[in-house]
């Protein structure tokens, strides 16, 4: 994100997390809530995905983005978010096989990606310009959140076995 020109923006994070995604399966499953990963448990009650823990999801996502002045306050972060989660399994059946190849009708995960990423930037930010700064430092103060937390954990699971 910090080499990305557009680093801060809403498209450049959904870009960076797809790629991200692609060489992660298991994450990927998780985030599209797989049925062929995941079978009846996505229909049991109360199952982890109903449950969520308290992580960041899209919609959160979306809401810091617009206080940070990287998304257009006009634009439901809510309707975005079901938008994109809609969206995450199409864009991940991309990923397993290159079907491009063999279906010149299919576009192949980058072209897809990079379409999308596009819409996203037309329609998500603002008239005078993404406050790119503003939104890279909220990025970035996340991601050392989650580091730090983490590391906590990881702590207390290490102390647990000692």
């Amino acid at each position: 994100m910090e080499a990305d020109p557009r680093g801060g923006d809403v498209a450049s994070v959904y870009r960076a997390m797809v790629h991200v995604l692609k060489t992660l399966p298991l994450a990927s499953a998780i985030s599209a809530r797989d049925p062929e990963v995941f079978g009846k448990y996505l229909r049991k009650p109360s199952n982890l995905f109903e449950r969520r823990p308290s992580t960041l999801g899209m919609r959160e996502f979306l809401h810091m983005m617009q206080q940070a002045g990287t998304m257009r306050r006009d634009v439901d972060p809510r309707v975005v978010a079901f938008i994109l989660d809609a969206l995450t399994p199409a864009l991940r059946r991309t990923f397993t096989a290159d079907r491009a190849a063999t279906d010149p009708d299919q576009p192949t995960s980058d072209e897809l990606l990079e379409t999308l990423a596009d819409l996203l930037d037309r329609a998500l930010t603002p008239p005078e310009g993404a406050d790119l700064a503003n939104g890279r430092a909220l990025l970035l103060g996340g991601l050392d959140q989650v580091r730090a937390a983490l590391a906590a954990a990881l702590g207390r699971q290490e102390g647990e076995r000692s």
